[in-house]
């Protein structure tokens, strides 16, 4: 038993001057009180209560120490009731990333349904690239994130919200537009356009690679940090613009697009800690599971 639990025996005992009473109040034998009074004074070296038939009464010693150990116990107390609150506070605070540029399928409905039926449910929302909200959902900083599947961190689960394919934005007239999906080999040979490293560097590096294997002279001629800079690129004439499938709705005119071979296809969804599925999260991915099976 711990040591605030003997200090809560000896107030308890000190309050009522009574053994038996005191037992009553802290809920344990009187037998059991008796022992816990008893490694007090033993590990204090000091003699806490003056004990006859028909009185209890504290020492000096134990004079002293009432005043501290009954302070120490309201601390605790407050500490503890604090602790409950911030707990109860973390169970209803949902923080949710998303990646920059990508517009979530039902995202909305999601949210409403989960401010109608949990209004004490806290929802705080930013947009970070894909690295940052792999990093913020490993050092708890965030309880949902949306990135690529499957997340690449073993505390991580993950659920699928949207697919796509790599596409390549080309001018109309571009030689390339004679193929219904492109070749990697022929498309990493001409001037490519794609996203900035720093937007997701792992896919960012595997693209390359895959790029570099299909035709040994591969470079990323220009980056983008907004997918919509893209087109204006191929327009421009400055190059063929690789992308996943779902980040542009429209093209400029002049410029069509193909998909790509040599790629998998990517998948992009929630991801959040298996070990610390709190009331929010758990919450938000019923109401997200409610607006899927609604729109098949």
């Amino acid at each position: 038993m711990s040591g605030f639990r003997r200090y809560e025996c000896f107030v308890a005992v000190a309050q009522t001057l009574h053994f038996r009473k005191a037992a009553e109040q802290v809920a344990m034998t009187q037998p059991a009180l008796s022992q816990q009074i008893a490694a007090l004074e033993k590990s204090l070296g000091v003699k806490l209560f003056d004990r006859d038939r028909r009185k209890v009464s504290l020492t000096q010693a134990g004079k002293v120490l009432l005043p501290a150990a009954r302070d120490a116990l309201m601390q605790l107390e407050k500490a503890q009731a604090e602790i409950k609150r911030l707990a109860a506070q973390d169970d209803t605070l949902l923080r949710i990333a998303f990646l920059e540029y990508l517009k979530v399928p039902h995202l909305s409905q999601v949210l409403g349904d989960l401010r109608q039926k949990h209004p004490e449910i806290d929802v705080r929302m930013s947009e970070l690239h894909s690295d940052a909200v792999l990093h913020a959902l490993v050092a708890r900083d965030i309880e949902v994130g949306v990135g690529f599947l499957p997340p690449d961190h073993p505390d991580l689960a993950g659920r699928e919200t949207m697919s796509g394919v790599w596409m390549a934005a080309i001018p109309e007239d571009h030689a390339l537009s004679q193929f219904d999906e492109l070749p990697l080999d022929r498309l990493a040979g001409d001037s490519v356009i794609t996203f900035a490293r720093h937007l997701n560097s792992p896919l960012y590096d595997k693209v390359l690679r895959l790029m570099q294997s299909a035709h040994p002279e591969a470079r990323i001629a220009y980056h983008v940090s907004q997918p919509s800079t893209g087109p204006e690129y191929v327009r421009d004439g400055l190059g063929c613009f690789l992308h996943a499938s779902y980040v542009l709705p429209d093209l400029p005119p002049g410029v069509t697009r193909r998909p790509v071979s040599g790629f998998d296809p990517i998948s992009i969804g929630l991801m959040w800690r298996s070990d610390r599925k709190t009331k929010a999260v758990r919450a938000f991915l019923e109401a997200h599971k409610r607006e899927i099976a609604k729109n098949g």
